[in-house]
């Protein structure tokens, strides 16, 4: 994934309601705002399975952008190395 991919989920992520976010009997809230009333799509284990799945990308994207971050850094780093 390169630098101009993850800069637009962290986009995304950072223009997003801030969290963290919890499923809720209907939907996902987080700071009291309703993210998604309704989200059944194959039944009731689908449904919380999803709610869980958007409740925990608001925290889950960031820390994905920041760890995607540290390993391409980590990874130049030691090619840098490698060619001296």
């Amino acid at each position: 994934m390169d630098e101009k991919r993850l800069a637009e989920i962290e986009a995304r992520a950072n223009a997003a309601t801030p969290g963290p976010w919890e499923p809720e009997h209907r939907g996902v809230v987080g700071n009291d705002v309703f993210i998604v009333e309704d989200c059944v799509t194959a039944g009731w284990d689908a449904y919380r399975a999803n709610q869980a799945f958007i409740a925990h990308a608001r925290t889950d994207v960031p820390a994905l952008v920041a760890e995607v971050r540290r390993l391409t850094a980590a990874l130049d780093a030691a090619r840098r190395e490698g060619a001296e």
